[in-house]
């Protein structure tokens, strides 16, 4: 990591990234602060992340906890997530008018068997817990308020309410002149959210001749860098560099969903050849949308590919399987058929019911069942959604 001098007593270390081994990892930030601490009376810091790894964010913050010299953190664009730990750690922490704090609860991915999933959970339950005394001592509210924050939703703050909250010790002014205000991060708005990572450091394209600053060029470079864009440079207006962003976005779902079909095919092929059984043609298509549905982990479990052998052998151009979101049905095979296991139907269920039993499934039916989701929206909040 790079730092500079301000002055003869002052440094200051930019922290543009996520945490993690391959991008700002905790032993490369312990090295850089240790040695700031040998030449420095107070450590600036000018972040602008999205967070990260957990493990990595916890030695950074026990780096800064143990750092004798004065810490001062500047959220110049975004503090989420674990950034929104680390950065409790300083003894000031400065937001810029128009900078965001997200706070939300840990997550992670497992897949094995019941006694491995409950160690996931008494690893996040930790992880909150930890989370919760850190916020709890820099706010001074009580466990019970701070906790809420932890409920599986993504908690936005601009600058005015995370002073509110506590979260920060002061807001500052921007970095730039006539900064472009980004508005909260949407799910919905995948490009602008993306976009709007960067927004914060950018001012408007003001020109007459459609000139680019050469702030805006720094930062749209990085940009181009970051996300592999073709066909923009950093002389591109913000149009063009949003355009080229969705034409990425759209490629790589395209990718990822031809990825994710070959994938399906080759657990279905390694299936029939362990066990030299041809399935019929309605079988297969329904293994098939099991696995569009419920991902690779629940087919795979399904055609009884469970030991890393079998499953290597069975698929092996196949990509890691993600976390499986809960299966609609619970389906097995039994003689070459099959059998629906489940006796719910959610062809019943209303809003409420989904969102405590299977919200993940709500997300999986707005993508692949749009006119069904508008359906349950609209009976519970009485207006069509915003797809």
């Amino acid at each position: 990591m790079q730092y500079k001098t301000l002055d003869g007593n002052i440094g200051e270390l930019k922290f543009y990234g996520d945490i993690s081994e391959w991008w700002i990892s905790g032993a490369d930030f312990t090295r850089t602060i240790e040695e700031m601490a040998s030449k420095f009376v107070e450590i600036h810091i000018r972040a602008h992340c999205f967070g990260g790894d957990v493990f990595e964010g916890n030695v950074m913050f026990n780096a800064l906890q143990r750092c004798k010299p004065k810490t001062k953190l500047f959220i110049d664009g975004v503090a989420a997530s674990m950034m929104g730990i680390v950065m409790q750690a300083c003894d000031e922490i400065i937001a810029a008018e128009n900078a965001w704090v997200m706070v939300h609860c840990p997550t992670g991915y497992q897949q094995g068997n019941k006694k491995q999933m409950f160690q996931a959970y008494k690893l996040l339950t930790g992880m909150e817990k930890n989370f919760t005394k850190v916020f709890v001592a820099r706010t001074g509210k009580p466990e019970k308020y701070v906790e809420a924050w932890f409920d599986g939703t993504d908690y936005w703050f601009s600058a005015e309410e995370a002073l509110a909250e506590g979260l920060i010790t002061s807001i500052g002014k921007p970095v730039v002149d006539n900064v472009v205000q980004i508005d909260k991060p949407t799910e919905n708005d995948q490009v602008e959210s993306v976009f709007g990572r960067f927004a914060a450091l950018m001012s408007p394209n003001s020109n007459a001749n459609n000139e680019t600053p050469i702030k805006d060029q720094k930062m749209k470079k990085e940009i181009i860098a970051k996300f592999g864009l073709s066909g923009v440079t950093e002389a591109s207006t913000d149009d063009e560099v949003m355009a080229a962003m969705q034409q990425k976005i759209d490629y790589s779902g395209a990718e990822a969903k031809a990825l994710k079909t070959t994938a399906i095919e080759a657990l279905i092929s390694g299936a029939e050849n362990a066990t030299q059984k041809k399935y019929e043609a309605s079988l297969r298509v329904s293994l098939v949308a099991v696995g569009e549905a419920s991902g690779l982990g629940v087919l795979q479990s399904m055609l009884g590919l469970n030991t890393p052998s079998v499953a290597a052998a069975a698929a092996p151009a196949a990509p890691a399987a993600a976390a499986a979101p809960a299966v609609p049905q619970v389906i097995t095979m039994l003689n070459g058929t099959l059998v629906n296991a489940s006796a719910d139907d959610r062809a019943a269920w209303a809003w409420d019911k989904w969102q405590e039993t299977d919200p993940d499934g709500v997300e999986t039916m707005q993508k692949a069942e749009p006119e069904k989701f508008v359906a349950l929206y609209q009976a519970k909040f009485g207006v069509k959604p915003v797809l």
